[in-house]
């Protein structure tokens, strides 16, 4: 069957994210644009996500959960994974090796986890777009040892991605897939399976999507097939 959804988009627990971005109005616009799916990347931190796969077990949209990680490299990768032991173990991973600095939400934004209504549950004080000390080899390693999967974050981008910072893609670095943004030209999608998202910050930014997914079910399981099986087709 084929599935489409977008596995990039931040909320309102991402400094760079507006406070639009809650588990009611992220899944209403979700099933607006009858997807089938979404991925929840917030930076270096999952807490929000749960909230969002619980609602949207209600409303018909599966939820991937996952964050956006920023390795010692300063190079985006985004995680995702299977179970919700997994997530409390990224979790923990993430706020030990996360560079602890204040958030200055004047300048960076909020960073607060909330309710399905919509009402502040946590409000994180330390800034969550500080890189990891722990390079881009040991953050995939983690999260392949939680059954994770792990892309490389809009790698046609002039920052925060795997070609601007190291200049390529190494052959050496076990990823399940690229992500980019705008253009192909510097992937080899004979070699990565390649997908493209919104990396949605605001809900303007979820727009039709740009990826169909050919599963035999909707899991995480066949969320991992295919990639392994580059069973994802860009439209």
């Amino acid at each position: 069957m084929i599935y489409r959804g977008d596995l990039h988009i931040h909320t309102t627990l991402s400094p760079c994210g507006d406070l639009e971005m809650t588990p009611v109005q992220i899944l209403e616009r979700a099933k607006a644009l009858s997807w089938d799916f979404i991925g929840i990347t917030d930076h270096n931190d999952t807490r929000q996500a749960p909230i969002i796969a619980t609602l949207g077990n209600q409303m018909g949209i599966t939820v991937f959960i996952g964050a956006e990680i920023c390795s010692s490299e300063e190079v985006h990768l985004l995680a995702y994974v299977p179970t919700e032991m997994a997530r409390a173990a990224l979790q923990e991973y993430l706020k030990t090796y996360r560079l602890k600095v204040a958030n200055r939400a004047c300048y960076f934004g909020d960073q607060v986890v909330v309710s399905t209504d919509e009402m502040i549950l946590i409000n994180e004080e330390d800034l969550l777009l500080t890189a990891l000390s722990q390079d881009v080899y040991q953050v995939t390693d983690f999260v392949h040892s939680l059954g994770g999967v792990v892309v490389a974050a809009h790698v046609d981008r002039p920052s925060y991605s795997l070609i601007s910072t190291l200049g390529f893609i190494p052959d050496d670095l076990p990823l399940d897939g690229v992500e980019y943004y705008r253009s192909s030209e510097e992937i080899d999608s004979t070699k990565w399976c390649c997908i493209q998202n919104s990396d949605a910050h605001y809900l303007k930014d979820m727009q039709p999507n740009r990826c169909e997914y050919h599963m035999s079910h909707l899991s995480f399981d066949g969320l991992k097939t295919c990639f392994r099986n580059h069973q994802i087709h860009i439209i």
